[in-house]
């Protein structure tokens, strides 16, 4: 194994418009009452499974998606709430349990201000307000003092809120739950610009699009993949023939009878060229090839998102590879001053090249409530880095200090 570079430098304050420089969370799941301060545009969080990791990157993808106008509606904030908290996500699954009378809350704090989602399902009907806030209003607890309130019948609508200077980071997030079997299906699009989908559908019309439309992102990919994954030469999108079944409503007699035919398509897939074995189509590569394939499409699009969530980063990626992920997504934050990275691990390896400011630390208490420290908040971190490696520190340490008052 290569030796790993020594940690990043302790990150610089940001102050990039939309910047989320700490998220807020009161009645979700496990996170009952939690702060994460972020001190850098990258942060990853670890912490036992079922600890409240994933609980926050959900948190801030729900208040995102309420910011999301569908097919370019003026919707209200309730009609969008209503549509948006159905199935898992309704308010009822999402509080924390054991509590009397939950409420939820979800906020964001920028270096612009902030913005909050109340939400309450105490009677038949569920509420929801979405407030925003200016940066000398958000000092001390929440709820702070609203500068406009989203509400029904109020002035303000979801459209206008997305272009505040608080909501501007947050309206455009992806929450990515890559799944390999998805990357890798043949995929086609009538969008103008296609782009990977959370779970990592339509990568190969990603990567078609860019190549025609932006050939120095497809070129950058190729590179990022070679240090990934040693050995990848180049990529290459040929065409395919799928067949997708597509119900067809007829009338027969006065009467309307769905059948269902197949229809010949032509989609794009994805081959990839290794120096000893040449192109190797994406149903022969590894799980850790393929996801990391989606996700260097994703960072290096133009149409990148300025929140990028991702639970396991280090999804089947071997140590090295790990590392190298980690040094181009440093590579593409440089590169892109309006984007963060907020992401999950279990991998000891990955912390050693992490500030311990980066670098958010989750455990449960006796109550199964989740509280939340950065590894640089720890009373020996400056004295312990000095001699040991973050990973060292994390397993030795473990995460039982989070919960000393």
């Amino acid at each position: 194994m290569s030796t790993q570079a020594a940690p990043a430098s302790p990150p610089k304050p940001v102050l990039v418009p939309g910047y989320v420089r700490s998220l807020v969370f009161q009645g979700l799941r496990s996170l009952l009452d939690v702060r994460v301060e972020l001190a850098s545009r990258l942060t990853v969080l670890v912490g036992a499974n079922g600890s409240g990791k994933s609980s926050v990157l959900d948190g801030v993808h729900h208040l995102s998606r309420l910011l999301t106008t569908l097919d370019g509606q003026h919707l209200n904030l309730r009609a969008r709430a209503l549509e948006h908290f159905v199935g898992e996500s309704r308010l009822d699954q999402l509080v924390t349990r054991g509590v009397l009378h939950p409420d939820l809350l979800l906020a964001a704090l920028t270096v612009d201000g902030g913005l909050w989602l109340t939400a309450s399902a105490r009677d038949e009907d569920d509420h929801f307000a979405l407030s925003v806030a200016a940066r000398e209003a958000t000092q001390g607890p929440p709820p702070w003092s609203a500068m406009g309130v989203v509400e029904v019948g109020s002035p303000m609508s979801l459209r206008d809120l997305q272009s505040t200077p608080q909501a501007v980071g947050l309206a455009r997030c992806t929450r990515l739950r890559l799944n390999a079997r998805r990357v890798r299906k043949p995929s086609y699009s009538e969008d103008e610009e296609p782009t990977v989908a959370e779970d990592g559908s339509h990568l190969a019309t990603a990567l078609a699009w860019l190549g025609n439309n932006h050939r120095e992102a497809r070129d950058a990919i190729e590179a990022d993949l070679a240090r990934v994954v040693p050995g990848v030469r180049s990529i290459k999108v040929p065409r395919t023939k799928i067949y997708r079944t597509e119900e067809e409503a007829l009338r027969i007699d006065d009467e309307l009878v769905t059948r269902h035919r197949k229809r010949e398509l032509v989609a794009d897939t994805v081959e990839v060229e290794f120096a000893e074995a040449g192109f190797l189509p994406i149903a022969q590569l590894s799980e850790g090839t393929v996801l990391a394939l989606a996700l260097l499409t994703v960072l290096h699009s133009p149409s990148c998102p300025n929140l990028v969530l991702l639970d396991d980063i280090e999804q089947a990626l071997h140590p090295d590879a790990q590392y190298e992920l980690l040094e181009i997504i440093r590579k593409v934050l440089d590169e892109k001053p309006n984007l963060q990275v907020i992401a999950t691990t279990h991998s000891p390896y990955l912390l050693d090249s992490l500030d311990p400011a980066e670098v958010q630390v989750l455990a449960l208490d006796e109550h199964g409530h989740t509280h939340v420290k950065r590894f640089d908040e720890h009373p020996r971190a400056a004295k312990l880095m000095q001699s040991l490696h973050l990973s060292e520190m994390w397993s030795g340490l473990g995460e039982d200090w989070v919960l000393d008052r």
